[in-house]
């Protein structure tokens, strides 16, 4: 599998991002990322909490982006055990009209009731992976 890279970001209250990879780091418009999270719970998350991930430009502009249930929406962070790694490959589509440049590869919960997102513990509501490059 993937080699991940480990993240000690610690993130939300219940929850920690332990590692990650995504590839290609250089992409075109219209092609796939390949992303893999692994997920620990700190303590058994109180709600189901949504998975985004965006790509986002220097600008501002989204050039793609995915919101998921965990594990292709079979492991929804409800079920989700004290202590258990829950690892999870998905594809993140790039917009056919994102335009050339540098990206941001975010990503973070939300609660999908409110669409209120999760802070982190230092109080941001994403955390950028890496940089994607978009060519033309």
């Amino acid at each position: 599998g993937p080699v991940l890279l480990p993240l000690t970001e610690w993130f939300w209250q219940q929850i920690l991002l332990a590692g990650y990879s995504f590839e290609p780091i250089w992409a075109q418009a219209g092609s796939v990322l390949r992303l893999t999270l692994r997920w620990q719970a700190l303590k058994r998350p109180q709600k189901d909490y949504t998975v985004f991930v965006h790509l986002v430009s220097e600008e501002g502009q989204v050039g793609g982006q995915a919101d998921h249930v965990p594990v292709n929406g079979t492991r929804p962070t409800l079920t989700w055990m004290a202590g258990e790694v829950v690892t999870e490959t998905f594809e993140l589509p790039i917009s056919a009209t994102a335009a050339t440049g540098r990206y941001a590869l975010q990503v973070g919960l939300y609660d999908l009731a409110t669409m209120t997102r999760l802070r982190l513990s230092q109080g941001a509501d994403a955390v950028t992976l890496g940089q994607i490059q978009v060519g033309d």
